[in-house]
């Protein structure tokens, strides 16, 4: 499996992918925001990876820019969305984007990265919701907001409420 950025001629291979991994009911809506977050400005500067096996793309995380009010001088990334293609889940495709993004993304000076999704799973990389910065919308499992710091004690040290990219925004996102 190789992990490379993700360029223009991907961008409708990806789509294709989110609506596998997230079938009927999710997929339009995640194979859409992630379309729409590889086109938009507000979510610049981006980090967009895939993996591929042989013939196709398998995997895919992007990582868009993030403000947190209250804290603007701290540079911060929401890893949304992250796909793996059904006949490849279980199989480490979804850690190694994860890891390989969060790497380029320290590598880069990022202070935080944030995450809405499953604890169990994110809580293996470091994520935690244990931090004092509030999401763009109310959430019913405030659990699910979890954020890592890359640099020093960035989590320790910020507050404040995360402005996210456009399309990313939509209250049906979060």
């Amino acid at each position: 499996m190789k992990i490379r950025e993700a360029t223009a001629v991907d961008i409708e291979r990806i789509g294709n992918l989110h609506l596998d991994a997230f079938g009927k009911e999710e997929g339009p809506a995640v194979s859409r925001l992630a379309i729409d977050l590889l086109a938009d400005e507000t979510a610049q500067p981006l980090l967009a990876l895939v993996a591929e096996n042989r013939t196709d793309i398998v995997g895919s995380i992007i990582f868009s820019t993030v403000e947190v009010r209250g804290s603007e001088e701290i540079v911060a990334y929401i890893l949304a969305p992250l796909a793996v293609a059904s006949a490849f889940q279980q199989r480490g495709v979804g850690r190694a984007l994860i890891e390989r993004g969060l790497q380029m993304l320290k590598d880069r000076g990022t202070d935080l990265v944030f995450v809405l999704g499953n604890p169990r799973y994110y809580n293996r990389f470091g994520f935690t919701h244990h931090h004092q910065v509030s999401p763009p919308h109310e959430l019913p499992y405030r659990e699910a907001w979890m954020a890592m710091a890359l640099t020093g004690n960035a989590l320790d040290s910020t507050s404040g409420q995360v402005l996210c990219a456009r399309s990313l925004n939509a209250p049906e996102h979060w």
